[in-house]
């Protein structure tokens, strides 16, 4: 196994460097909080638990993968990938499922030297793919591209914790365990620099990680809001006259992704001498792009039924409020 130079070996090594292109597994690991404990504690206590969660990981966890990197509050690890794919896959996610759970545990030899609490979650991603090497003799000195740059974008997105691995690690690899297929789910995102506006499939624990909003809208979006004010008897009347019989809401901009829309009526209600706002999603909707722009469609029957049901008088006003993710505009450059 090679591991990154001491920076006195750097400049030697890389005289006699060669590339070369390998077949591997990156897998990214992250200390979440790591930053915080290392503003509120002294650099010799920081430096104890950074020392005692790499040997950690690469003795017990990954003692022969192919390359080791520091990346400050995390490591990357590189695994060979080049036979025995399935059963070098599996090991991977299963060693990586088990770091998680047992990260907590990592320093219970160590407190009487760390005295207050340590950082006890990590998020992980992993990609297989080709990467750049670059080697000197025997000696690794590197690895780049796109697969490593694809598993520390997913990396972040293991939040609070857990793996969240891209689809190409488990790519032709047939009768996967059940502990897999039980805990891990399949969705789809936009990640920056590597995916910015053709999603990537990922799959991920959803008992350990919660997925941001923001992973599921294109790079470059905002959210936009549309709204509409009405009331009961607007919509009786609209019901009673138009057709279809829907409540259209036009957009100012076209939406990147159309199936992040959502739909949610407020109002405002009194109570106790005081007034509150209450709300209520709507799931039923559709989205069109006519000649007068992109527009959203709503039922009034719906609205009609949801309003009665929360007790609204007819002059009651009611705000419908569309929200979607849309291109964010660019400054023009004043000459």
């Amino acid at each position: 196994m090679w591991s990154c130079p001491l920076s006195n070996q750097l400049k030697e090594l890389l005289e006699n460097a060669q590339g070369y292109s390998d077949n591997i597994i990156a897998v990214f690991i992250d200390v979440r909080g790591f930053s915080s404990f290392s503003k509120t504690h002294d650099s010799a206590a920081v430096a104890i638990f950074v020392k005692h969660i790499y040997l950690e990981i690469i003795d017990k966890y990954f003692p022969a993968a192919t390359f080791y990197k520091p990346t400050g509050d995390g490591l990357l690890v590189v695994i060979a990938c080049t036979s025995n794919v399935k059963e070098v896959v599996v090991k991977t996610i299963e060693t990586c499922q088990k770091i998680v759970d047992e990260f907590k545990n990592f320093c219970e030899d160590e407190q009487l030297l760390v005295t207050s609490s340590v950082p006890d979650k990590v998020g992980i991603g992993v990609a297989r793919g080709t990467a750049h090497k670059i080697q000197s003799g025997n000696e690794i000195v590197d690895y780049s591209g796109a697969t490593l740059n694809l598993a520390a974008r997913l990396m972040d997105v293991a939040r609070p914790t857990g793996v969240v691995l891209d689809s190409s690690v488990i790519t032709k690899i047939k009768d996967l365990p059940n502990p897999f297929l039980k805990s891990f789910t399949k969705d789809m995102g936009f990640l920056r620099g590597v995916a910015e506006t053709e999603p990537v499939t990922v799959y991920y624990d959803k008992q350990r990680t919660t997925i941001p909003e923001s992973f599921h809208i294109p790079i470059g979006s905002v959210w936009k809001s549309s709204t509409c004010e009405t009331n009961l008897k607007e919509l009786i009347g609209l019901s009673d006259t138009s057709t279809p019989n829907t409540l259209s809401i036009r957009l100012d901009r076209e939406p990147t992704d159309t199936s992040q829309i959502r739909v949610r009526a407020r109002w405002k209600r009194v109570r106790g001498g005081g007034r509150f706002t209450t709300s209520s999603e709507i799931h039923s909707f559709h989205y069109d792009l006519i000649d007068e722009g992109h527009i959203i469609d709503i039922d009034t029957k719906l609205l009609i039924a949801l309003l009665k049901e929360a007790n609204l008088g007819p002059k009651e006003t009611i705000t419908v409020v569309v929200r979607y993710p849309a291109r964010a505009s660019r400054a023009v450059k004043v000459q």
